[in-house]
């Protein structure tokens, strides 16, 4: 069973079935107790990109907009035990290429991690 352990503001654990971590988001204190496989960073905030925080196993990749969300392209990678799909993520703080949102399909279930986001049109779209 996937398990979710939030961390607070937009930072949060995921675990699968067979105990594969991915943190997103790692913001403040020092509660990261499982050891990530997958470090999602939506945008470069401090707020949003601690991963220094994060304890992780040693072939942990980190996944920020630079990789997932290159010249205004929202891509996908697959992991093996996680897909991860980047989507639109933006607010009038936050211009549409700066950051992007989450769909990471795992354990069977789509799970939907809007990153710092408004209500934005694109979220219609998602399925």
């Amino acid at each position: 069973m996937t398990q979710l352990l939030y961390h607070g503001h937009g930072s949060l654990a995921l675990s699968t079935n067979k105990q594969w971590v991915v943190e997103i988001d790692p913001y403040a204190g020092n509660d990261y107790l499982w050891e990530a496989n997958l470090i999602l960073v939506s945008h470069h905030h401090h707020d949003h990109d601690r991963v220094d925080l994060v304890k992780h196993q040693k072939d942990c990749s980190v996944i920020d907009p630079a990789i997932l969300h290159p010249d205004g392209k929202y891509l996908s990678m697959d992991f093996g035990e996680v897909t991860v799909q980047a989507v639109p993520a933006y607010n009038a703080h936050h211009p549409r290429d700066f950051g992007m949102g989450f769909v990471l399909m795992m354990d069977g279930l789509k799970i939907y991690l809007s990153g710092d986001t408004s209500h934005v049109e694109e979220m219609a779209r998602l399925k």
